[in-house]
């Protein structure tokens, strides 16, 4: 069973928590729902971030993210091969 401990040293099991909680239906504290209204010069001042803008960050995104992967796995096998001629060398001396 889960408790939970307070601060103040409270024990409290996850049974007495679903007791205590109960589900409540917002909307019918709030009246119809809470409308909130954005004034149309507000509307006009923010710039919109149209979709082309959007795909060309993931674009730009995905491409450093393959330039980056590109650039590990050759830095992975530049040090392998420098591993595999050090070994080669100190065999034949």
């Amino acid at each position: 069973m889960l408790k939970r401990e307070f601060p103040d040293g409270r024990v409290q099991d996850g049974q007495e928590r679903a007791q205590q909680m109960a589900l409540v239906k917002t909307t019918a504290l709030t009246g119809k729902g809470v409308r909130v209204t954005v004034p149309s010069e507000a509307r006009e001042r923010v710039p919109f971030m149209g979709t082309q803008a959007t795909s060309q960050r993931r674009a730009q995104a995905r491409l450093r993210a393959r330039q980056e992967k590109a650039a590990e796995r050759i830095g992975a096998a530049t040090e392998q091969l420098a591993a595999g001629v050090a070994e080669a060398s100190a065999s034949a001396v």
